[in-house]
């Protein structure tokens, strides 16, 4: 029996200069192929000669760890098949291969657990994302406690204390933590409804609700004087800029990026004949209604100064998160402590500025949020904003400030 391993790469992948490592065997000639190893590297890594992954790849240690596996299993099929006195095939061995890597393993069963998920048109893309980072994540756990797989039936309790542990240890937050341990009880309930085991090992496994820590925001002053501060490099002050935007837009990254990419799509006149964006959430395709014009005091300034919201600068979430605490670290230098801003701000703080300033410092209702925001519900609405008593001074200033109706 001949064992090979080649590569693969997708238009995605050869545009990265990355490879996936696939596999065949060929028995007196007629060869099976048996798919994806789900192993991927760089594709000047792979010696195909050599049939091993060179040391360029920081993980290669691991990955040929994988492939020697992959092998072992191979040989140990063979030779089973060998001792049983039954007729070996290219077939016979790829069906026995399957049968033991991907119907009984976590790591396969939450790859075909992704496919079929990212089959339903329902999905939204960047839900599928979520759930393949958490199979990353879950793989960078078993290479740290030095296992390449475990079978499904070993995903239980006890485990799940160690990847819960593990999460800690990495300073990842709770409500991470929590998430992704939800997605793991989720794939092995999967695996059980696919026939995959006999029995549920985490039937009975109590994952803790989160602690759900108070929203962070700039308020409406600290807002101004951001907006109207000179930061220390000129990337920075474009973070400055994009922030304000997400402040009074109240979007996620990646549906502020689709605006300005494509801002003819989005902005347009609503019924009171002013500028709205009317945006479809990425996540949900619930449309956001947000009377943009209803900030221009903050957001025309910035729109102006580059010359339109096309032209508005874009960069990837994890640089801009990085320059908006370098803008922290300058700006609070020129404020008193009791005012200073949050030092691990973020562009998710930007939704929940604008969240404080629409349901407390304008003293909206959450249904009229709810609308501008692109939610069908306030469910957990909580997690970028609480009523405060700023809301409810305003609300009985608004009050006392509607005209009376005289009696006839």
């Amino acid at each position: 029996m001949e064992i090979l391993f080649w590569r693969h790469s997708t238009a995605t992948q050869k545009r990265k200069g990355t490879c996936t490592l696939y596999l065949r065997v060929t028995i007196f000639g007629r060869r099976a192929e048996l798919g994806s190893t789900s192993i991927r590297t760089f594709t000047d890594y792979w010696d195909q000669e050599r049939q091993e992954i060179l040391h360029s790849d920081p993980q290669s240690t691991f990955k040929n760890e994988q492939l020697n596996n992959i092998k072992s299993l191979l040989l140990g099929i063979y030779n089973e098949l060998l001792r049983k006195k039954k007729a070996i095939t290219a077939d016979r061995v790829k069906q026995e291969f399957l049968r033991s890597d991907t119907q009984f393993t976590f790591m396969a069963a939450f790859s075909l657990f992704l496919k079929e998920y990212k089959a339903d048109p329902s999905h939204a893309e960047s839900s599928f994302k979520t759930l393949r980072n958490v199979r990353n994540l879950f793989g960078n756990f078993l290479f740290s406690i030095h296992r390449r797989e475990v079978i499904i039936e070993d995903i239980d309790e006890g485990l799940m204390a160690r990847y819960l542990s593990w999460m800690k240890s990495k300073h990842y937050e709770e409500s991470y933590q929590v998430k992704t341990s939800r997605v793991v009880k989720q794939v092995v309930t999967w695996s059980k409804k696919k026939k995959m085991l006999d029995f549920d090992p985490l039937k009975d496994y109590a994952i803790k609700h989160e602690k759900k820590k108070k929203p962070i925001y700039l308020n409406n002053e600290q807002l101004l004087f951001w907006s109207t501060h000179n930061f220390i490099s000129p990337s920075c002050q474009m973070a400055a800029d994009l922030f304000v935007i997400y402040c009074r837009t109240g979007f996620h990254y990646q549906d502020l990026m689709q605006v300005i990419r494509n801002p003819d799509q989005h902005l347009r006149n609503g019924m009171d004949g002013k500028i709205w964006i009317y945006k479809p959430r990425q996540k949900t395709e619930v449309e956001a209604k947000v009377p943009v014009h209803q900030f221009a005091n903050l957001v025309d300034p910035i729109i102006s100064k580059y010359g339109g919201w096309n032209l508005l600068p874009t960069m990837t979430n994890k640089d801009l998160n990085g320059y908006l605490k370098l803008c922290v670290a300058h700006i609070n230098q020129n404020l008193p402590v009791s005012n200073q801003i949050y030092d691990k701000l973020s562009v998710k703080h930007g939704r929940n500025s604008f969240c404080y300033h629409i349901l407390n410092e304008l003293a909206m209702d959450k249904e009229r949020l709810i609308t501008m925001l692109g939610r069908l519900s306030a469910t957990d609405l909580d997690v970028y904003v609480r009523p405060d008593e700023v809301g409810i001074i305003n609300a009985f200033k608004k009050q006392t400030e509607r005209p009376k109706i005289s009696a006839a």
